[in-house]
């Protein structure tokens, strides 16, 4: 990012670019991976400072920050998750999930799009299985 034969960008310009990123990641969930350097174990020519500020903006959005394997078994976990049952009624839907296994990490949730008002919202799902989670959306 700091290269003038890359994006030869200033500090300040480098974060707001990270910034949008982290705020992608948020809006519509994922993983960030943050790869800082792509040829030495060490912040070269002093961006340590921008690496350490884009750290901290990042635990600001209440990230999760994992090992490999604990990453690697959340997802594992709720790849697991299935849908038992769905009831859609006038008064909203209700969800019945099978497999919910808690593991390190977020809890997973079920999304709730409503594109036509531009919202959605997530709820928790619950720690045991079978357990059901009932959505309400207006009509």
């Amino acid at each position: 990012m700091f290269y003038p034969k890359r994006m030869g960008l200033q500090k300040e310009e480098a974060l707001e670019l990270c910034r949008k990123v982290v705020k992608n990641s948020t809006l519509f969930g994922g993983a960030l991976v943050v790869n800082w350097h792509d040829r030495s174990l060490a912040p070269e020519r002093l961006w340590g400072d921008v690496y350490r500020l884009l750290l901290n903006e990042i635990e600001t959005q209440k990230a999760w920050f994992g090992t490999a394997r604990s990453i690697a078994q959340w997802f594992e976990n709720r790849r697991k998750i299935g849908f038992a049952e769905v009831h859609w009624g006038d008064s909203g839907t209700r969800v019945t999930l099978r497999n919910v296994n808690s593991s390190e990490g977020p809890p997973a949730a079920v999304r709730f799009y409503q594109p036509e008002q531009n919202t959605k919202t997530d709820i928790p799902i619950p720690e045991n299985p079978g357990d059901s989670v009932d959505i309400h959306c207006g009509r």
